[in-house]
């Protein structure tokens, strides 16, 4: 019994660390941020018109909130960006910025996007493009997301979280992700982000860095 309670107890202590989301209903681990429209997420230029916001069209973005919404989030729940990809094989080729803001300036933050995918479906795949620097972004492939166990409104579809990467606010506290459709993926849902601090380097483990760089320097010394 005492080994499981303090099992229970480590646990508690390790998701804490990790952030868990504040909204208790979603099971997004860290702090999320939805991709609002016009609010936090905007589309990045690039001189071509590539955006509707009424009809769902190859080649387009498509802002598509009450459809794609994670269900169990206080309003507004998601900014719920399709690209679609497959009808007319036209590739939706703007990406989406989105502003994570009030952050701590110069602390690192682990960041992952949350995302729309539909298990069930067999026409296509639901992979998603993301990264810190505009036209530099990664595919984020449908398989490699982790389950959140939240559904999205639309039928069958549920969200995924998957890692981006790590990134350090800059001097306002921001930090700025770029997304895009996946070149041949049927639609890239995009719903949003999560972040947790990266926590700084304690003063036992910078000790035992710098005793075993020391030791690693001693070894390397030659013989005289």
């Amino acid at each position: 019994m005492r080994h499981v309670a303090l099992l229970s107890l480590m646990s508690m202590v390790m998701a804490l660390a990790m952030g868990v989301g504040a909204v208790a209903s979603a099971a997004i681990i860290g702090t999320f941020v939805p991709a609002v429209d016009g609010v936090n997420s905007f589309q990045s230029s690039d001189g071509v018109s590539d955006f509707s916001s009424t009809t769902a069209t190859a080649g387009l973005w498509h802002d598509r909130p009450g459809t794609f919404d994670i269900v169990g989030l206080a309003s507004p729940q998601s900014g719920a960006y399709q690209g679609q990809n497959k009808t007319g094989g036209a590739q939706t080729h703007n990406e989406v910025v989105t502003t994570i803001t009030g952050l701590d300036v110069g602390s690192m933050y682990s960041i992952d996007i949350v995302y729309g995918i539909n298990p069930a479906a067999s026409s296509g795949s639901q992979d998603i493009d993301a990264g810190f620097a505009s036209g530099s972004l990664t595919t984020l492939t449908e398989a490699g997301g982790t389950l959140t166990g939240d559904n999205l409104m639309a039928s069958g579809w549920v969200a995924a979280q998957q890692n981006i990467g790590t990134a350090i606010a800059d001097s306002n506290g921001e930090i700025k992700v770029y997304v895009g459709a996946t070149l041949n993926a049927e639609r890239s849902v995009y719903n949003g982000l999560a972040y947790v601090p990266v926590p700084e380097p304690t003063g036992i483990t910078l000790l035992a860095i710098c005793l075993g760089g020391a030791a690693v320097s001693l070894r390397r010394k030659p013989d005289l």
